[in-house]
């Protein structure tokens, strides 16, 4: 079954962690875990540091048995190597539980419903730039030095910057404070033939953790909105871990609100569940 194929069958059901995967997600699939029958799709890719289980189902209980099957087959399992899953339905979470699971993040989906009704407070824009060329390295290391921060972040090397800066529709932002950058804002507007259907994705965010509580997520937040706003965006939205504290409450503050009460959970077996002991931001 081509790729085509198989993101057709996992659409026919009514739970589905297939939607985001790409081509290139299933090169290094276990041939002995890839399931696919009428009660859903089960595939298991391994990572350098995970075995990613990619799933479609209509009841859960069809993924944990499969799972279930991995942990006691797989000769060639490793504790060291966790077993790591996406978008689990919070009526599924103790199922997992069960079995060893524990929640590592939950990633909620703050939105701007209207840009242009937010009151965009535009101090200090004067110390944000678009990236320069000679500014990647820098940027990647303040991701770098923010791992941790939050449940899940590692930050990003040097070549993911490099083609988030030069990728068409995006932007990387920096806040500079005596020449050095002390903050990275990625960025990206989503067009649409609708106008209202326009949206500024703010991707990702990180303050050196000297500058920080500063005040400068603000400012890249502020910038990031007046950047979409200009370019015609009507709405934008970015997404958090549950657990962020300071980090959600700086995007409330910038005129960001939930709009469910739980979003995307994340849970992993072989792992500590980490602490979260500071914001990031």
């Amino acid at each position: 079954m081509n790729f085509k194929e198989l993101k057709k069958k996992a659409a026919g059901h009514t739970y589905s962690s297939l939607n985001y995967v790409s081509a290139e997600d299933l090169e290094d699939v276990i041939q002995d875990f890839f399931v696919l029958c009428d009660k859903g799709v089960f595939i298991i890719s391994e990572e350098k540091k995970q075995y990613h289980v990619l799933w479609a189902c209509d009841d859960f209980s069809f993924v944990i048995d499969n799972i279930r099957k991995f942990i006691d087959e797989y000769n060639d399992f490793r504790e060291e190597k966790r077993i790591f899953i996406e978008f689990v339905q919070p009526k599924d979470v103790v199922g997992l539980a069960k079995i060893g699971f524990k929640i590592v993040s939950e990633w909620l989906d703050y939105w701007v419903e209207d840009i242009n009704k937010i009151d965009i407070q535009r101090e200090r824009f004067s110390q944000v730039f678009t990236i320069s060329e000679d500014e990647y390295y820098a940027a990647s290391e303040i991701t770098l030095r923010c791992a941790g921060q939050s449940r899940e972040y590692e930050g990003e090397d040097y070549t993911f910057v490099r083609e988030w800066a030069r990728t068409r529709n995006s932007k990387v932002l920096v806040y500079k404070q005596d020449e050095n950058v002390c903050g990275v804002c990625f960025i990206s507007i989503y067009r649409s033939a609708s106008a209202k259907a326009n949206v500024l994705w703010i991707r990702e965010l990180a303050v050196d953790p000297v500058y920080q509580r500063k005040g400068i997520a603000s400012v890249l937040i502020n910038k990031a909105l007046e950047y979409g706003k200009n370019c015609g965006a009507y709405k934008s939205f970015l997404a958090v871990d549950r657990e962020n504290f300071g980090a959600v409450r700086i995007y409330e503050k910038a005129g960001f609100h939930p709009k469910a009460d739980h979003g995307q959970i994340n849970m992993a077996y072989g792992c500590l569940q980490r602490t979260l002991e500071g914001t990031g931001v």
